[in-house]
């Protein structure tokens, strides 16, 4: 088995071309996580995502859903987790998402190694709030 995490900064004809006629013996995983439903409904086997730390249960939902064909299910999600992404995403990862973890006590501190600056509170409340909506 060989496989790729497709990381591109969108869907595109390519994205779609390959998706639709994947070799033998290869998969793909959707690696920016605000598009990983809509990759995962045109055939990506999975996803590296680091939001998925943020809402873990949920992304397993998601893909579950499209794997069973709850297409209802699969987008309320999708389009949800969408937005908790693009909030984690407001600032460097993994500021935000550290931020996040720290704020709900699943790690002792928010701190990050430099070049990088911790998050700003708006951008970890946005992310809250969006898991909130979950």
């Amino acid at each position: 088995m060989a496989g790729v995490k497709y990381a591109a900064g969108g869907i595109d004809q390519d994205t779609v071309a390959l998706l639709g006629d994947l070799p033998d013996g290869f998969e793909v995983l959707a690696g920016d996580d605000a598009y990983a439903s809509p990759m995962l409904a045109l055939g990506a086997a999975g996803a590296i995502l680091a939001s998925a730390h943020l809402a873990t249960t949920r992304f397993v939902e998601l893909a579950s859903a499209w794997e069973a064909g709850d297409v209802p299910r699969a987008r309320a999600l999708g389009h949800a987790l969408a937005r908790v992404s693009a909030a984690a995403f407001e600032e460097p990862n993994p500021t935000v998402i550290k931020a996040v973890l720290h704020a709900r006590g699943r790690i002792p501190t928010a701190d990050v190694r430099l070049p990088l600056l911790p998050a700003t509170g708006g951008s970890a409340a946005r992310t809250l709030r969006s898991l909130a909506g979950l």
